[in-house]
């Protein structure tokens, strides 16, 4: 596969911190709102601060899916042959099967949640990049997921209910709730899709975008408030901020509007901060897959201290004990993601590849059958933890090690593993 003659390739193929530091916003992001939505189940209707927390959680997914294409793009710009499309697709079905892990039951058996979504992402993406013109092709589908949400959908009036097909249209368009399917195509794509745009164009101009990290975190900081303006005069309109099976306008806004945010912060802290505190503060790939099932252990374990012990009355009276607990959560389950990230990869690289893919790969579809026929939601619990490290070690198996970049196959730092 040709390189691209325009992509300074060693500037760009170079580490972003920017990557780690925003995929760690959005691993807090993650914890506050499954610690919200746990801890205190009447969260997502109450106001004042932890309404406020939960709510601006739920913009984890968007950043999440970003990075995936942010990494992806700044790959396509370093200007490296690429690898086999069957190495994305295996990592693609590697996070389709950890995915599984966190609907699959006895009562659902079909489903598309958070690490499902960026396994497709990924593989979309690789497609679209093997393209003769990526950079149009992908903009133009970026483009064609807003349309196909926005205008079309809202044009065939299509009904909520139906057979295969009509629902197959909705999982498409995004235009109504599909059983199990938490995030549909459209507009959802457009996520990984500008961030491959966003990474492409950082790669290729890695020198000036690094060398003018303060003023384009000032420039970014300046779009996101008037981001901010106009999510408040949506607001003001009445217009519903509303992500779950079917994703609203205004929230579709606010959510760019969090990742202009974002990447100004990060592209900031990178700026100002020691370079030992920003690889202290960043998330790498490997360890934001480990972050799915360690943060949800934490969080059912801590979950009796508020529903038997008292603290769920604190909250209702005062709002001062979530934050706070949160604020000790987060750290916890972000430094255990990493141990086990680096305890992990040492196991795998000492272990023969081939017999260890096919170790895990039974192992893990055993106990996922196994999930399937348990009622027991503590069973399911653990069996949902087991399932994603394992399915963890198989994404790091499958990795070429390629230390020192933001590449999505970077055995140290997994763009697309990403939250992956």
């Amino acid at each position: 596969m040709r390189p691209d003659p325009g992509a300074p390739r060693s500037s760009s193929a170079r580490y972003w911190p920017e990557i780690d530091l925003l995929r760690a916003i959005a691993g807090v992001l993650m914890i506050a709102n499954h610690a919200a939505v746990t801890w205190l189940p009447e969260s997502g209707s109450r106001g004042g601060l932890i309404g406020a927390i939960g709510f601006v959680g739920s913009l984890a997914p968007v950043l999440f899916f970003t990075v995936t294409g942010l990494g992806r793009g700044i790959q396509a710009a370093a200007g490296r042959a690429r690898s086999p499309l069957s190495d994305s697709l295996r990592k693609g079905l590697v996070l389709l099967i950890a995915d599984a892990a966190l609907w699959l039951s006895p009562d659902r058996h079909f489903g598309l949640d958070f690490l499902g979504f960026i396994g497709l992402s990924t593989v979309v993406l690789e497609i679209l990049d093997r393209t003769r013109r990526p950079v149009a092709t992908i903009a133009f589908a970026t483009i064609a997921c807003l349309a196909l949400r926005f205008a079309v959908a809202p044009r065939l009036g299509l009904r909520p209910e139906g057979g295969v097909l009509v629902q197959a249209l909705h999982f498409v368009l995004g235009d109504a709730s599909v059983t199990g399917v938490s995030y549909p195509l459209c507009p959802w794509l457009a996520y990984p899709l500008s961030g491959w745009l966003v990474g492409r164009f950082a790669g290729v101009r890695a020198d000036r975008v690094r060398e003018s990290r303060g003023l384009s975190a000032l420039l970014l900081a300046g779009l996101a408030t008037c981001g901010l303006g106009l999510c408040l005069v949506m607001f003001r309109r009445h217009m519903v901020f509303f992500r779950w099976g079917t994703l609203s306008f205004a929230y579709y806004a606010l959510g760019f509007t969090a990742v202009i945010g974002g990447m100004a912060l990060v592209l900031g802290a990178v700026k100002l901060l020691p370079r030992t505190l920003t690889g202290f503060l960043g998330l790498p790939g490997i360890a934001s897959f480990v972050l799915v099932p360690i943060h949800y252990a934490l969080i059912g374990i801590t979950r009796p201290l508020f529903m038997h012990h008292g603290l769920d009355r604190v909250m209702g009276h005062g709002e001062a004990a979530f934050p706070f607990a949160l604020l000790a959560l987060a750290p916890v389950a972000i430094a255990l993601s990493k141990w086990i990230d680096r305890r992990m990869q040492s196991l795998t690289r000492a272990a023969r590849k081939q017999p260890a893919i096919a170790v895990l790969l039974v192992a893990t579809l055993a106990l996922l059958i196994a999930k399937l026929e348990t009622r027991n939601l503590d069973v399911q619990g653990l069996l949902r933890l087991i399932v994603q490290l394992l399915a963890t070690s198989l994404f790091v198996l499958s990795s070429r090690p390629r230390t020192g970049t933001n590449d999505p196959s970077d055995s140290k730092t997994v763009t697309n593993a990403g939250l992956v």
